[in-house]
């Protein structure tokens, strides 16, 4: 019945908690995950390689 539906949507909260975080939550952390893994893989990866690079011509 409607009152069925009316109480399970209020008591769910209008379901606001479940658009959040699949909205919010999941997309900031696929954005961290992906900021997180460029640094280690690009940024070090780039810094590492200048680093043994001047210890080597350094010889």
């Amino acid at each position: 019945t409607i009152i069925n539906v009316i109480y399970n949507w209020s008591y769910n909260r209008g379901y606001i908690d479940v658009y959040y975080e699949k909205v919010f939550i999941r997309g900031v952390r696929g954005l961290a995950q992906l900021t997180h893994s460029f640094d280690r893989r690009v940024i070090d990866g780039v810094t590492n390689g200048i680093g043994v690079a001047s210890f080597f011509l350094g010889e």
